[in-house]
């Protein structure tokens, strides 16, 4: 039986797939061979991929905590009506806009 190829590309001008390519040759094994490990862990995991795209869901929760942290309201759906309360204005710590900052940058990454 002739092998199968699944070829995919990397753009080495783009910030993301560079470090990509990076991490590979730092642990010095090919790229097919690393891509076989971590299908096979996730065969072993019992991990569907339903389960594998459920951060995205994540990821939409993030954007609407970040949202009220900003806006500085909550919105609340009941069943016959939407509510929205005004808060006061969060005087956050020092950590806390650090915690803030870090979300904010996760979800300009998109979730990824």
């Amino acid at each position: 039986m002739a092998r199968e190829l699944k070829p995919i590309s990397f753009n080495p001008d783009t910030k993301s797939d560079k470090e990509i390519l990076d991490y590979i040759d730092e642990l010095g094994v090919s790229f097919g061979s690393y891509v076989k490990l971590l299908i096979r862990k996730d065969m072993r995991s019992g991990s569907s991929l339903k389960e594998l795209n459920d951060n995205s869901e994540i990821a939409e929760q993030l954007k609407e905590l970040v949202s009220v942290l900003k806006n500085n309201n909550i919105n609340i759906n009941t069943d016959t009506k939407k509510m929205t309360y005004e808060t006061d204005e969060i005087k956050e710590s020092e950590k806390e806009k650090k915690q803030r900052l870090a979300m904010e940058n996760f979800m300009n990454m998109g979730g990824k």
